[in-house]
């Protein structure tokens, strides 16, 4: 096949100039879309620390209320760029969007979550779902989101963006929170969702029949994406502009969600990105 670009790495003209034909060829629409994601926006998430918070904010979601931090935008991210709202956000950490998927739920596909009894603060991020990755490490009961959100809606309010980040890991590993700053989205008004889904044993082994399936941490993101569908408004998010994005693994799970009918089915997913190969074979973890 011939090379889509002279260099190793596209420039923006030689991107521009692909025929769309060749564009559509899986074999190069991987190639197309991770180069055009990197030329503008190579620092969407940032290693580092969060600024103390300055205060505190409450929603009202289908659950229940939360209560979140405000944060200030650290003026590094910016790097001269322009500062889209008031210089900082408001961060909810550990929502639960499933029920806990332990004792009778464990290798069953996610349910909604319970109501929120009196008010949840959601100050800190869940444990991570248990691994082993070295050590074991991580919970069960982790099946929570974060969204962090340049701000909450008031009269007159135009709803923004939403980006939902898959994490990586060879899906036996990884999380939601660690390595996902979200100062480079949030100060461009762009809501982002980031969450923790079933990996290793617990997120995909099947014995492919109908009392263990299998592929319980793809349901658990489907289950986050209709969470996403039906609470993002109350947080300033317009759920008819919800792009979901992901790394390695996440981005394998992105191309699982063009084919799977649950994700078309629900109208969950409206545009795409991935930053990663395209997965073809099946997801299938056996003993």
């Amino acid at each position: 096949m011939d090379r889509m670009c002279s260099k190793k790495f596209c420039t923006v003209q030689e991107i521009k100039s692909v025929p769309l034909q060749k564009i559509m060829d899986l074999k190069t629409v991987y190639c197309f879309m991770v180069h055009y994601f990197l030329i503008y926006n190579s620092k969407i998430f940032i290693e580092g620390k969060r600024i103390p918070n300055i205060g505190n904010k409450e929603v009202n979601i289908h659950q229940g209320t939360i209560q979140g931090r405000i944060r200030n935008i650290d003026p590094n991210i910016l790097e001269g760029k322009t500062l889209y709202n008031e210089g900082h956000y408001v961060e909810f950490l550990g929502i639960p969007y499933a029920q806990p998927p332990v004792g009778p739920l464990r290798f069953k596909d996610p349910q909604p979550p319970k109501p929120i009894q009196g008010i949840l603060y959601a100050h800190s991020p869940s444990s991570e779902c248990l691994q082993s990755y070295g050590n074991v490490s991580g919970s069960e009961d982790c099946l929570y989101l974060n969204v962090y959100t340049p701000k909450l809606p008031h009269i007159g309010f135009t709803l923004k963006p939403v980006m939902v980040w898959i994490h990586g890991g060879a899906f036996k590993s990884g999380d939601g929170y660690s390595n996902s700053g979200p100062e480079f989205l949030v100060a461009r008004d762009v809501l982002l969702v980031t969450f923790n889904y079933r990996v290793g044993i617990f997120g995909f082994l099947s014995l492919e029949d109908d009392i263990l399936s299998g592929n319980y941490g793809l349901k658990d993101q489907t289950q986050a994406l209709r969470w996403v569908q039906e609470n993002i408004a109350q947080f300033g998010g317009d759920p008819k502009r919800v792009t979901i994005f992901g790394q390695s693994a996440g981005s394998a799970c992105v191309h699982y969600h063009i084919l799977s009918p649950l994700s078309k089915g629900n109208y969950l997913i409206f545009s795409l990105l991935i930053l990663w190969p395209l997965f073809i074979s099946e997801i299938l973890y056996l003993l």
